[in-house]
């Protein structure tokens, strides 16, 4: 599902660090978003694989379990190839393994951030959509640099 315009975004959240998490989701519950929330890689796919509306994946890169933040990106673009994809990380994303058209926000963040960061998102893809272009001239994993916020 890609939003309307004005419409709210549907948003997995995966972060294993409750507090952090918490303060992320609250935040985009208050712009008006629905929120999903997963605490492990593991539950994120669980989360992409039972077909729920979700307009943009939000996720730590460094997760408890066996999955990592990449995996995520990998799993959300095999659930659909346009959805956009958001990692935080307070290390380096060294080596990256980003998927194209997605964004980096370094920890910490403010939660305003990336709100703002969805909704450019968000908005890109609905404009390729609706213009019938693909959303990124480079393959999967394709590196794209921060946004200027």
């Amino acid at each position: 599902m890609i939003c309307r315009p004005g419409s709210a975004l549907n948003i997995l959240v995966v972060e294993d660090e409750w507090l952090i998490r918490e303060m992320t989701c609250l935040y985009l519950r208050e712009v008006g978003w629905e929120v999903i929330e997963a605490e492990t890689g593991e539950q994120a796919v669980d989360v992409l694989r039972g077909g729920q509306p979700i307009d943009v994946v939000f996720t730590d890169i460094r997760l408890k379990g066996r999955l990592t933040g990449w995996d995520v990106g990998d799993a959300a673009r095999d659930y659909r190839q346009d959805i956009p994809v958001i990692y935080t990380s307070a290390t380096a994303p060294l080596p990256s393994r980003q998927v194209a058209g997605s964004r980096f926000l370094s920890k910490p963040y403010n939660p305003s951030t990336v709100h703002r960061t969805c909704q450019t998102l968000a908005s890109d893809t609905r404009r390729c959509l609706e213009d019938g272009l693909p959303r990124s001239p480079v393959g999967r994993h394709g590196l794209h640099s921060k946004p200027d916020f």
